[in-house]
């Protein structure tokens, strides 16, 4: 009887895990086509359906008495109603009601996480196709001028406008995005994932493939131009490579050989220099170290914008002007014709939500690094039934990438940018998952309400 028991609840977790799965994996694919629903297509109501459908179907997978298994999701909910409560404060924007969706799918992505690993393999496959998908686009916007207009035909004037005069200049290259932060962005959690995921120690064909693709995924960022993706990335890598390593020794000589590679490529800047000028997108990163150490400012005019939220946020600082209203007021005082972000996500949710609406959101974040910074190296290697994926490779990503957008947030909106906050849901998802695998209480009661769900019982 125990043995028949068993059995059917492990018939019940792989169907879980193989429907959950493919539901995680279709919202993580809506992150990187989100630009393609509103800026190319044009609809909001198509990026509402997509993300939408997926979700359904990753929550439907889940017991819904089990998902409060673990109780700091509470936080995000709070989180999720400063937007709620700033959409009924204002008169109603799509923009604004676009962040609740996301920021929704997001909380219910990390209640659904599950406590397998297995559960995001898919998902990885998906990030490092996009990713690669991407790239390619960049080299053919590089090497095929006029492939690529057609696609920028499909975009705005202003955005056309932006993209052009980036690829004249031989600066920046978007792909087929309508921004370069999105394309450099994908790009990056790609790295990240064949990094920190897929790549071993192991001397075969796949690890050779693995590095091809990370060595293809870094050049064609450096060529993207984009300063701040780059940097960040580099940063959040370094992290985790130093946290990773056991005692102290291990952490100083990582630090030590950090610290020697940066060094090494300033010195390649300053050697290599008018080489380096000549070659597509690095010729604005070499300027801008080399403007940098000269003490030149490299923010990109963001100064008098940030001077503009703070003065927003003095005025109102106890609930500020209302999530997302920062870009309606800053046509006539900060632009002529476009809105733009703060382009600092801290500055702008205590310009538009006030200390209180700060607090709130900014609290379960904090809360989240800290826990996957703890969570690496002490989480215990757990072979999946179904991949070569460990939790220890997944947690990584995981505080990888929650650096990356908490660093990313300081010069860019990726709170406010659909498939950056996916993709920082999806990484708090999987430290969820990590804690439910080496929490055994917490395991243990998962599976039996699981269990208890799919036989009807309460």
């Amino acid at each position: 009887m125990h043995r028949e028991l068993q059995k059917r609840v492990c018939d019940v977790n792989q169907t879980y895990r193989k429907r959950a799965s493919y539901g995680l994996a279709l919202v993580i694919l809506n992150s990187f086509l989100v630009q393609y629903y509103v800026s190319v297509l044009g609809s909001y109501v198509l990026y509402f359906f997509a993300i939408g459908v997926s979700t359904i179907v990753l929550s439907l997978a889940k017991p819904r008495r089990a998902v409060w298994s673990f109780r700091p999701n509470v936080f995000w909910i709070l989180a999720l109603s400063v937007i709620v409560i700033n959409l009924a404060r204002l008169s109603f924007d799509i923009n604004t009601f676009a962040d609740l969706v996301t920021f929704s799918a997001g909380v219910i992505m990390v209640a659904c996480s599950g406590e397998d690993v297995s559960l995001y393999r898919k998902s990885f496959h998906v990030i490092v196709f996009m990713a690669i998908y991407y790239a390619v686009t960049v080299w053919i916007q590089i090497l095929f001028t006029s492939f690529s207009d057609v696609f920028f035909s499909l975009l705005s004037e202003h955005n056309q406008d932006i993209i052009m005069r980036g690829q004249q200049s031989k600066s920046v290259y978007t792909g087929f995005s309508s921004n370069v932060a999105y394309t450099a962005g994908h790009i990056v959690v790609g790295i990240l994932v064949l990094l920190l995921v897929f790549r071993s120690n192991r001397n075969n064909r796949n690890n050779w493939m693995t590095w091809f693709g990370i060595a293809f995924l870094v050049t064609t960022l450096l060529v993207t131009g984009k300063r701040s993706s780059i940097a960040f990335a580099i940063i959040s890598v370094s992290i985790v490579y130093v946290f990773a390593a056991k005692g102290w020794q291990r952490k100083l000589y990582r630090i030590s050989v950090i610290m020697s590679v940066i060094v090494a490529l300033i010195i390649v800047v300053y050697a290599f220099y008018d080489v380096l000028q000549s070659i597509p997108g690095i010729s604005r990163i070499v300027n801008s170290v080399i403007g940098y150490t000269s003490g030149k400012d490299i923010s990109s005019n963001r100064i008098s914008i940030y001077s503009y939220a703070w003065e927003l946020f003095i005025k109102n600082p106890v609930v500020g002007i209302g999530w997302g209203n920062f870009r309606n007021m800053t046509i006539g005082n900060i632009t002529q014709a476009h809105t733009v972000e703060v382009h600092n996500i801290y500055l702008q949710l205590l310009c538009e939500t006030g200390i209180l609406g700060f607090i709130v959101v900014v609290f379960p974040m904090i809360l989240f690094l800290i826990a996957s910074f703890s969570a690496v190296g002490k989480v215990k290697e757990v072979n999946s039934t179904s991949s070569d994926i460990t939790l220890n490779k997944a947690v990584r990503f995981s505080l990888a990438y929650q650096i990356y957008f908490l660093l990313y947030g300081l010069l860019e909106n990726p709170l406010y940018d659909h498939n950056f906050l996916i993709m920082y849901m999806f990484s708090c998802a999987i430290y969820v998952t990590c804690w439910r695998k080496n929490n055994a209480k917490a395991a243990v009661r998962f599976k039996e309400k699981l269990f208890l769900w799919k036989n009807g019982q309460t």
